[in-house]
């Protein structure tokens, strides 16, 4: 009887606490309803039409951008996400919104919640991102571009191009990051691939759920087992280099940036594992993404990579102008990009008034893709950002890769601008010319591209995708 009454007990409270949840939850909905009531919305507007239309965003969110971009073309509008509103801004609000402090529309908090730093990367990531200058030190930069590729002689062979492209900016990165040996530990790589994988699904999926079902949702995934394996072949390195700093003091020659400047909370094994893990989390996503897009034109279209690779001084001015068409056509992994949360209520200066606590981003897309900047905008014209001279197409140093501007966004703009992107331009360039260089690349089966994959405002260029490597004979630069 006791048991009995404690089993009833504890079922009653329990469905007590989630109706209180549920409850509180909904007004929080209810009440950051009523502020955007201003901001016009594209889709439903009332609180149950935007459930609605949330879910009808998820499956095509390119034409609700596309939508509001059109009818609100420099202003601010919103659109319905499952958890909330979302306020995308274009044309000179983008500049104006850029300039803000950081104190009143926040990138790391935006980061925060759109990852779940919480329940993936780790709060301290997050609140202190000290990791971050690390990654200008892209001299170090060698090679294994060959990792995951086999000799193919004259023989066409057939391999998951994304996969390999992934594993190839792995070593590369690492070759920076944790240095050799490791660096060459296909274990490693796999850790580090799969958390970065593992990242991006549960944001994906705390992200369409309450903050209070989260941290019980959480535990269902296996980012701490990819910490904690990674922790392990880490482990005797971090050793043996605090070992050194005892032996020599703290600024010999050759220590780990991290290491030198990690907290005292964060100085030990895992700490540092979080650090390295989330290095390899932010080379990998971007720099992968935009590489495949250009691997796929290439493989679709072989004409390009045959025009480069018949004369030596052509050759970098159109790759970095292929890699920057790219970007600018399917390189953004994201219809709207650059997201900022607001830690206080603002007013644009047309008038729209933005709450604390909502999520401001650019229609990206929308405006790389727009005829008042672009001639035929729709079109993949790879040598775009290229110059004329003297009758020879040539480089435009405002057309470099790294170089942003509010019409080329895909590294984001102003002092917020992305600081790795001068390690992804270097290892997308390398990685695409040796392949371009090297080999005759196409499509298996029927030779076209597949289409691309969307889940909300994301896109991935197909990661299943096979491609055909054969190893060309020679090429004769001119």
């Amino acid at each position: 009887m006791f048991l009995t009454f404690y089993s009833s007990s504890a079922a009653l409270l329990t469905s007590g606490a989630l109706v209180f949840l549920s409850l509180k939850w909904l007004s929080s909905k209810l009440r950051a309803h009523r502020a955007m009531s201003g901001i016009p919305a594209v889709g439903h507007a009332s609180l149950l039409g935007s459930c609605v239309s949330a879910f009808e965003f998820l499956l095509d969110s390119p034409g609700f951008i596309q939508k509001g971009y059109d009818t609100y073309k420099g202003r601010a509008f919103r659109v319905p996400e499952l958890t909330h509103w979302t306020v995308v801004i274009s044309g000179g609000l983008v500049d104006e919104f850029f300039r803000l402090p950081d104190k009143t529309a926040s990138l790391q908090d935006a980061v925060h919640e759109i990852l779940q730093a919480d329940y993936t990367l780790g709060r301290a990531i997050i609140t202190n991102p000290y990791h971050i200058p690390l990654v200008h030190v892209h001299e170090e930069l060698a090679h294994v571009m060959d990792h995951g590729l086999h000799s193919t002689t004259e023989e066409w062979v057939e391999i998951q191009g994304f996969q390999l492209l992934l594993e190839a900016i792995c070593h590369a990165s690492n070759r920076i990051f944790v240095g050799h040996p490791l660096c060459h530990n296909q274990r490693f790589v796999t850790i580090c691939v799969g958390y970065s994988k593992e990242v991006i699904k549960v944001a994906a999926v705390l992200n369409m759920f309450p903050d209070w079902i989260k941290p019980l949702l959480a535990c269902c995934f296996k980012v701490q087992s990819y910490i904690d394996e990674a922790a392990r072949l880490l482990r005797p390195i971090i050793e043996q280099r605090y070992a050194s700093t005892r032996d020599k003091g703290n600024d010999y020659e050759g220590k780990p940036w991290l290491m030198d400047k990690a907290e005292a909370s964060e100085q030990d094994v895992v700490g540092l594992t979080r650090r390295i893990l989330t290095l390899n989390f932010a080379a990998l996503h971007t720099t992968t993404l935009t590489s495949a897009h250009a691997l796929y034109h290439i493989a679709a279209n072989p004409q390009y990579a045959d025009e480069w690779t018949r004369s030596a001084i052509d050759r970098l001015p159109r790759l970095n102008s292929f890699l920057k068409e790219t970007q600018r056509l399917k390189g953004s992994d994201a219809v709207i990009s650059l997201a900022r949360k607001t830690r206080e209520s603002l007013t644009l200066s047309d008038g729209t008034t933005i709450p604390a606590g909502t999520f401001v981003a650019v229609a990206g897309t929308a405006v790389h893709r727009d005829s008042e900047h672009f001639k035929d905008p729709l079109a993949f014209m790879p040598w775009r950002y290229m110059e004329q001279h003297g009758g020879r197409l040539g480089h435009a140093t405002s057309e470099d890769l790294t170089v942003t501007s509010l019409t080329h966004l895909a590294f984001g703009h102003g002092h917020t601008a992305c600081p790795g992107r001068f390690l992804a331009s270097l290892e997308m360039k390398l990685l695409i010319l040796h392949l371009v260089e090297n080999y005759n690349i196409k499509f298996a089966g029927a030779g076209e591209r597949p289409p691309n994959k969307w889940f909300s405002v994301h896109c991935v260029p197909d990661p299943a995708a096979r491609l055909m490597f054969r190893k060309r004979k020679a090429i004769v630069a001119a």
